[in-house]
């Protein structure tokens, strides 16, 4: 039987390690033979790391892979001998491209639970005897940096005069609670561009449209935050639309 070239029989020797095959006794000794050799090393390492899970997490950092292997490749001039090792590769950027478009989607809870964090408390609580709006919005903050968003709730929601403050706190607690619908209304009485927490409210509607399956109303909240310049959740809403299927 005629031999492979050595070049081929290193391809079909890296090919059969990548996918776990059994190595005939040549393939054997070839590797043995090279297995210690840093070039070998090197472009195993590289082929081992390409199988890693095709991720959306993972894509960028695989095309990065490719891109840096590539010039490697071409600085070192070692085209001709390694163009079956890129063939290899070249299937697996093949396979990433096919996987932007069957890869199972994150679902909208996924995608909600990935950028949804809670939003801090910026005001400082100082508890007082008397119990006047003040001194109730105080205790209500004092349990809602405590995570003790039920109180707080029921605190912020027994204030009859309801400010932008009052209002967006209550809704936090509420998505906390996961109690969405009577969060969203309470965010949407936060409709003057002057209030504190005007944008704020922007994000957090467009992600309350998204937990709800309202994918039409997050979309086209999401990319009013993405035209605002200078917008906080800027950069955040750009990529959950660019995430969103």
């Amino acid at each position: 039987m005629t031999e492979p070239p050595k070049d081929v029989l290193r391809d079909i020797v890296l090919d059969k390690l990548l996918f776990g095959h059994q190595l005939s006794k040549e393939e054997t000794d070839y590797y043995n033979l090279h297995k210690d050799e840093p070039d070998f090393q090197n472009d195993l390492q590289f082929l081992t790391d390409m199988r890693g899970p095709l991720s959306i997490e993972n894509r960028p950092l695989l095309k990065a892979q490719l891109k840096e292997k590539e010039q490697q490749i071409l600085k070192s001039k070692k085209v001709i001998r390694l163009m079956p090792t890129l063939a290899i590769a070249a299937s697996f950027l093949a396979l990433i491209a096919v996987s932007f478009l069957f890869w199972p989607s994150q679902t909208n809870s996924e995608l909600f639970s990935s950028h949804y964090e809670a939003y801090p408390s910026i005001i400082n609580p100082i508890v007082k005897g008397e119990q006047t709006a003040a001194s109730v919005l105080d205790e209500a903050m004092v349990d809602y940096q405590q995570s003790n968003f039920n109180k707080a709730s029921q605190l912020l929601e027994s204030i009859n005069s309801k400010t932008d403050t009052v209002s967006f706190y209550l809704a936090m607690s509420q998505i906390e609670l996961n109690q969405i619908p009577a969060a969203q209304q309470n965010l949407e009485l936060i409709d003057e561009q002057t209030s504190r927490f005007y944008l704020e409210s922007q994000w957090y509607r467009a992600l309350l449209f998204l937990k709800q399956g309202q994918d039409t109303e997050a979309k086209a909240q999401l990319q009013l935050i993405a035209n605002t310049q200078q917008h906080p959740y800027l950069d955040e809403a750009s990529r959950l639309l660019s995430e969103m299927k």
